[in-house]
């Protein structure tokens, strides 16, 4: 029951920032949180089918809502960002449900790449899509030149936004998991003294 309210949490999360963020962001172009949200599931989720799927349908809500449509030209460019960049996330699960603060060391750089990395992706990815589509771009190498040029001013804001929302995403998760274990400890510490010979409740 836990695990299914997190993943419709993350429906409502991804819908309500697919809506409030354009009016509130609308000079910062590729300001969205759907990596940060495809990372998490990767890394939450127990299986990578389930995490794309959740993914996935996270997206496709707020398309509908933002478009009036069930899908829009070229969205199978989009989708398989997303999909890719789940499965990227995927690899980082076991380090991510392992995380203490001993290791945090290694698992900080290991997500700050990984957020990296994904921008980098939707990027590639994306904008060949564009490409591909030959509106707005001759399908010639000098045009797939030109469009990854183009689109270099929208990369920071990408980068931006996979940044604080991924931080967001795992640091909240990450904080109540800390919260759970440091309650588990005390609750266990105790116990133990009241199994102690001589001592009762009051």
């Amino acid at each position: 029951m836990k695990q299914q309210n997190i993943l419709l949490s993350i429906i409502v999360f991804a819908t309500l920032t697919r809506v409030a963020i354009p009016p509130l962001f609308a000079h910062l172009p590729n300001f969205s949180a759907l990596d940060a949200l495809a990372l998490f599931c990767g890394a939450y989720c127990e299986r990578r089918m389930t995490a794309i799927a959740i993914t996935l349908v996270s997206v496709w809500v707020g398309d509908v809502l933002l478009t009036h449509s069930l899908f829009y030209p070229g969205f199978y460019w989009q989708y398989g960002c997303y999909a890719l960049i789940t499965l990227l996330g995927s690899y980082t699960s076991s380090l991510w449900k392992h995380s203490t603060n001993q290791n945090i060391s290694r698992w900080i750089p290991a997500f700050a790449g990984m957020t990296t990395a994904s921008a980098i992706l939707f990027f590639v990815v994306s904008n060949f899509g564009v490409w591909f589509s030959g509106t707005l771009y001759p399908q010639t190498m000098d045009g797939l030149i030109a469009c990854y040029i183009a689109a270099i001013p929208f990369f920071k804001h990408t980068l931006i936004s996979d940044l604080i929302f991924t931080s967001i995403l795992f640091g909240i998760t990450g904080l109540e998991r800390r919260t759970g274990r440091l309650c588990s400890f005390f609750a266990a510490t105790a116990r133990k003294k009241t199994d102690l010979p001589g001592r009762g409740y009051r």
